[in-house]
């Protein structure tokens, strides 16, 4: 689904019971922090019995750490010994507060930002959850993506490429692309993940993507979002359009596929129809659509009628759907499912 302009509401919460640090009313940044949790970061567990081979019972007389220390990255908190001069070590991987063992793990409380809950959507606070965050509103545009990954990013909208099909190569991306977030037709080369990792780019949009990077994808630290899909198909013309018309101003992006949450946010001064972005409205006559079926992907094209008895697909089977115009003027039945709005 793309809107040009939207009121847009999220909800941000934390997992469990914290502090809230806004008011009603307050106008949040992206980085400024919601809430933190009550105790802190997360709690990890260290299995001191598995990685030193001994019974649960036992670990404690190995301890080298007590309840209430601190320990940093790489800080040795147990030992053993194994045979002649040689020892089984642990050591901590994050910076953390002990909290105590249990059944032979240890008990860590990170220590660090990770445990905040930032406002990640820039806007007005219209209500506070007591103990577990706020709702955000802000006015912008929005459009959710077919693919994405890597958690939340924001920063400077930056076009890369003038041709909706060209590829984002690795030479276009260094020191000056430093906090941006980068767009471009196509992705193809694994240097360019890599070159936008070392150079602190905040996130990439693409219209598709090379199937073989998806791995790659998902291990960096930066949202990856693809409005079209897997292969070298274009990114749709009124996409790379809408995101032409905002270059170089603010965005936000997640790339949380898992909940269906692989969306662009471009928050925008101005009103809009009251519109919670979640609940589009429904599909009417003559609106523009995007086709997403794999034969189709990318393609926009106007709505001519929405039966109301179901339609056969090309499979045979019988869905719900819409009769749809396509540039060339040839009309044809496409399932709701493969249907996007376009606002």
């Amino acid at each position: 689904m793309i809107s040009p302009l939207a009121i847009i509401l999220r909800e941000r919460l934390l997992a469990c019971p914290g502090e809230v640090l806004v008011q009603m009313g307050d106008h949040l940044t992206s980085d400024d922090v919601v809430a933190r949790p009550a105790a802190g970061g997360s709690l990890v567990a260290m299995d001191l019995a598995r990685e030193m081979d001994i019974d649960p019972l036992r670990v404690d007389r190995h301890l080298l750490v007590q309840a209430g220390d601190q320990v940093t990255p790489g800080a040795l908190v147990a030992q053993r010994r194994h045979w002649g001069p040689f020892y089984r070590q642990v050591r901590a991987e994050l910076l953390g507060d002990v909290v105590g063992i249990h059944d032979g793990s240890l008990f860590l409380r990170q220590v660090g930002e990770p445990g905040l809950l930032r406002a990640f959507v820039p806007g007005e606070v219209v209500k506070v959850h007591p103990g577990r965050g706020a709702s955000i509103r802000t006015t912008g545009a929005y459009m959710r993506c077919i693919w994405g990954c890597g958690g939340e990013g924001w920063g400077r909208l930056s076009m890369m490429v003038d041709d909706p099909g060209a590829p984002l190569t690795w030479n276009q991306v260094g020191r000056r692309q430093r906090g941006q977030v980068l767009v471009g037709g196509h992705l193809e080369n694994p240097r360019t993940l890599s070159r936008a990792e070392l150079f602190g780019v905040r996130g990439i949009i693409a219209g598709s993507i090379d199937p073989g990077l998806m791995r790659q994808c998902k291990q960096l630290s930066i949202p990856v979002l693809v409005t079209e899909g897997m292969g070298d198909a274009p990114m749709a013309n009124p996409i790379h359009e809408m995101l032409a018309l905002h270059h170089k101003r603010w965005a936000v992006l997640s790339g949380n596929c898992s909940r269906g949450q692989a969306e662009l946010i471009i928050p925008l001064p101005g009103k809009a129809d009251n519109l919670d972005v979640t609940n589009p409205n429904s599909l009417k006559e003559g609106c523009l659509v995007r086709l997403t079926s794999p034969s189709l992907c990318g393609m926009v094209a106007a709505i001519e009628s929405l039966p109301t008895e179901r339609q056969p697909t090309g499979l045979g089977y019988l869905t719900h759907g819409a009769i749809v115009r396509l540039s060339d003027q040839s009309s044809l039945f496409v399932p709701l499912s493969n249907l996007e709005l376009l606002r």
